[in-house]
């Protein structure tokens, strides 16, 4: 009969290097406890427990619209290497826990991650019609990502915006409410940066450093 009072093995939830190919690139862990919910949430109540969070903001001055385009998706990247899971993948199983996997990748991929993820739109629409819109598509996509970012311009006049809107769709297992408005606000802080000064945000980046940010599951927290 099982000890029911032996002490819960929390180590197995620990990001470990994955077994197989692209060892040294790759790290995986068990999803659990509430993850692990939400995971089964998604998989047999489709739209469930997904996760938008949208605002609008208006600008002191206005922005050229493709530096604004540009300069938000490069923080996208920047938001990646802070926050790797919002790359992760998650690998099913019927009999295993699912493990959730972060690759990184060399910066042909990164862009090529961005571009799939950071969505601008060419013209204004309303961000709860879009999120009504993206709320009806499956969470993981065909390319296995479960996290985007839409930007939508205001009015475009001479080629700038003073206002955007920006929406954030992700899965529920990697982030909580709180956890989401954390990852905007830092998100929010580096584009305003870049938007104020010439640097770039992704210039002291080396990919595959990444994998020291990433952050704890939800049983290791507790």
């Amino acid at each position: 009969m099982a000890n029911i009072l032996a002490r819960y093995d929390l180590e197995q939830f620990r990001w470990k290097p994955f077994t197989g190919d692209g060892v040294r690139n790759r790290r995986a862990r068990p999803l659990g406890g509430v993850e692990h919910v939400q995971d089964i949430f998604d998989r047999h109540l489709k739209g469930d427990q997904t996760l938008f969070f949208g605002l609008t903001i208006d600008l002191h001055d206005p922005v050229n619209i493709a530096k604004l385009g540009s300069s938000a998706q490069e923080c996208w990247s920047w938001l990646r290497f802070q926050v790797p899971t919002i790359a992760s993948s998650v690998i099913r199983s019927d009999h295993k826990l699912p493990q959730m996997t972060y690759t990184t990748a060399s910066p042909g991929g990164i862009s090529q991650w961005a571009q799939r993820t950071f969505i601008i739109h060419s013209s204004y629409i309303d961000l709860y019609e879009l999120r009504v819109n993206e709320g009806m598509k499956e969470v993981f996509s065909s390319d296995g990502d479960h996290t985007w970012m839409y930007l939508v311009p205001g009015e475009i006049a001479n080629g700038a915006v003073s206002q955007f809107g920006l929406l954030f769709h992700t899965y529920h297992s990697p982030f909580d409410g709180a956890g989401l408005k954390i990852i905007m606000n830092r998100y929010l802080a580096q584009l305003m940066e870049v938007l104020s000064d010439s640097s770039g945000a992704s210039e002291s980046i080396e990919w595959g450093n990444e994998l020291e940010n990433l952050p704890p599951s939800h049983p290791k927290l507790q």
